[in-house]
């Protein structure tokens, strides 16, 4: 029967029998879920971060807890792939645990924080969506997601946080207060007059 594939076929055939293979595994020995490497890099973590969606929910199937295993640099599959741009993951894992967006890495960073270091907006914007709470969280050097947008000039992603922002009067008081401040770093400056633009 293999033989008689065209080479699309057969690699389609060949992703179904590994799924069919990772599923079979995690039945018989879901511990494999929480086995990690020596940076504790997890098999969630593996497969988010490759882009396999299939594997990702397999092993969230087998042991959802799995989701909240952190690297020892502190970050979740969560962070990762929101920095790499992977939305289809990002929202697989958002959606089985919606509390893994306010977690932070040893930098004090969230999810939010990474993603607008890279060059997908659309991972921000679902991060926003999903917890518009995290806007405001700051990691270990005080800078906010706004903040990091900003220093990496990251226009798209500013202009998502700056609509968040927009409406949200005590978000607009702490930004006048920074631009008033004569201490504020000039990143936080002029994100306070992006925002108030």
């Amino acid at each position: 029967m293999e033989s008689q594939l065209n080479s699309k076929e057969r690699r389609l055939f060949l992703k179904r029998r590994q799924q069919e293979i990772v599923k079979e595994l995690l039945r018989r020995w879901p511990e494999l879920c929480k086995i990690c490497n020596s940076s504790n890099t997890s098999p969630l973590y593996s497969a988010a971060v490759q882009g396999h969606l299939d594997v990702v929910n397999a092993i969230l199937d087998t042991d959802v807890n799995s989701i909240r295993i952190v690297r020892k640099n502190g970050k979740t599959a969560l962070h990762t792939t929101a920095r790499y741009g992977l939305l289809h993951i990002v929202k697989a894992l958002i959606e089985r645990d919606r509390g893994i967006i306010s977690i932070k890495d040893k930098k004090g960073q969230t999810a939010l924080h990474m993603a607008v270091k890279g060059q997908d907006t659309s991972v921000v914007e679902e991060l926003l969506e999903s917890d518009h709470s995290i806007l405001n969280k700051r990691d270990k050097k005080g800078n906010s997601a706004a903040h990091i947008a900003t220093r990496k000039s990251r226009p798209q992603s500013r202009g998502q946080l700056t609509n968040v922002y927009k409406g949200r009067i005590n978000h607009m008081t702490v930004a006048i207060k920074m631009y008033n401040s004569a201490n504020a770093p000039s990143h936080e400056a002029f994100t306070a007059k992006v925002l108030l633009e």
